[in-house]
């Protein structure tokens, strides 16, 4: 069993206290340097202001303000990653004012169905958890989802799983995969590939590790 990369919902890097492209300038340059049309597609951004840019070619949008800065690429295929990477540094190069990041990280979400004869919440219930070491007397488990944390080197990866929806019935499994850096620089176009490759890897991995797993 393995996640098909169509269903891959979104991929992300996200810089905390980044704003990119709030100069007019800034902004002519980034559009032609990416070579497509950029569109302003909205203001908001949570509770502070700035903008939303749309690449809609390529289904990237960039949402910046004072707070943090996002890139992301909607049901990307692997191959979608250098470009992503690539928009990205354009975006973070072509800024003047920008700063450094207090923080910055990754993020993959997918979705699949598995091939088992069980629930979504069954699946992973039954792969994530011990049953004799969680069900109470006279208890059945009937399923569950789960929240996993691991720190490699300078890293921390944060994996959950759920049904998709949260539907109790749905035999689709929903992933989110984080890579978090607590570092105060902006990464390299290269690193920045690199570790785009390393999530959406990692995530098809962790699919795989809970298909082979057993209660």
């Amino acid at each position: 069993m393995s996640a098909n990369i169509q269903d891959v919902l979104k991929v992300n890097i996200v810089l905390i206290g980044v704003n990119v492209l709030s100069d007019h300038n800034e902004f002519v340059a980034f559009s032609d340097a990416v070579e497509t049309d950029v569109v302003r597609v909205g203001e908001a951004f949570g509770g502070a202001i700035g903008q939303r840019l749309a690449l809609q070619r390529d289904r990237i949008s960039i949402i910046t303000s004072t707070e943090m800065t996002i890139v992301e690429r909607e049901f990307p295929l692997e191959g979608d990653l250098k470009r992503l990477a690539e928009v990205a540094n354009h975006a973070l190069s072509l800024t003047q004012t920008k700063g450094s990041p207090k923080s910055f990280g990754y993020n993959l979400e997918l979705v699949y169905d598995q091939d088992s004869e069980d629930t979504a919440l069954q699946h992973i219930g039954t792969r994530l958890f011990r049953e004799d070491a969680f069900t109470p007397e006279g208890w059945e488990l009937r399923g569950g989802g789960g929240r996993l944390v691991f720190d490699s080197s300078d890293e921390r990866w944060t994996v959950q799983f759920e049904p998709r929806f949260n539907d109790m019935n749905s035999t689709r499994v929903f992933l989110s995969l984080n890579l978090h850096k607590q570092e105060e620089r902006i990464p390299e176009p290269n690193e920045m590939l690199s570790d785009f490759n390393r999530v959406w890897s990692q995530s098809v991995d962790f699919v795989e590790c809970l298909d082979k797993g057993r209660s």
